[in-house]
């Protein structure tokens, strides 16, 4: 049994390179059993069950439902870039839609995963916008809406989110690395042996000695530039980082990360 972890991606269509690399390398690999958690900003922009993007971003949707027949567990958890997710997979579609964390154990391990964009609370901005385009008059509008307004809350999405202000690599890293760091530890500390997390594009890990247990935070960073995922497989009992170069059966190679995490 194997459970992989995705996010920030920021698929642009469906020629975007990484999607080539997750139906090469990743995607045909999963079992029955398995569980794939997409923990947001999958896509660089999908709101709704709108055409455009449906048609653009289908032959990924159809990859995630054959998934599912094939007997794979997903969940959803939206993003700053994807909202309104459970239009695109309601209720029965087998695809799970989160609003904000998946909380689940595997192997005797306790695992909190979230998109990251609720970690920072001092991003007043970000945090006022995300409350309102998740309130149901907005959700309402969004239905009926011309596309020429969905692709206008899409760029304010862009412009407020701190990734997006900052490029893939936030410029802020350092101060960012401790408020995500201490998040974990308030969740190690509630029980959870690893702590997963992405949206600042942060490639960042470390462990944390909570009395007698250990925990592990792991930042998913930027696919588009790290070209990496995270896999726990019960047969290792660990979770490891892995490269969309390369197969699922293969072992990753360190050499990939330029800069190892700051101490």
């Amino acid at each position: 049994m194997k459970l992989i972890i995705l996010s920030d991606l920021h698929l642009k269509s469906r020629r975007d390179p990484l999607l080539e690399r997750l139906e090469l390398n990743l995607l045909p690999y999963l079992q029955p059993g398995d569980r794939l958690v997409l923990a947001g900003d999958i896509f660089d922009l999908y709101i709704g069950n709108r055409t455009p993007f449906r048609v653009e971003h289908q032959g990924f949707l159809q990859n995630l439902r054959a998934l599912v027949q094939k007997g794979i567990q997903i969940d959803f958890i939206e993003g700053n870039h994807d909202l309104y997710m459970n239009r695109v997979f309601p209720h029965g579609s087998g695809v799970r839609v989160r609003t904000e964390s998946v909380e689940l154990g595997m192997g005797g391990k306790n695992f909190y995963i979230a998109h990251g964009d609720l970690v920072d609370r001092t991003d007043y901005g970000y945090l006022a916008l995300r409350w309102i385009l998740r309130s149901w008059p907005l959700r309402i509008f969004s239905r009926a809406a011309p596309k020429s307004w969905i692709q206008w809350i899409g760029d304010r999405l862009k412009t407020k989110s701190s990734d997006s202000r900052q490029g893939p690599v936030p410029k802020d890293v350092s101060r960012l690395r401790r408020v995500y760091r201490n998040f974990a530890v308030e969740k190690i500390t509630r029980g959870f042996d690893y702590v997963i997390l992405g949206h600042c594009h942060d490639l960042d890990e470390m462990s944390f000695a909570v009395g007698s247990r250990e925990g592990h935070y792991k930042n998913m960073g930027y696919p588009p530039i790290h070209g990496s995922y995270l896999l726990w497989s019960e047969s290792t009992g660990v979770l490891a980082r892995k490269s969309l170069h390369s197969p699922l059966h293969s072992e990753i190679s360190a050499a990939w990360i330029k800069e190892p995490p700051l101490s």
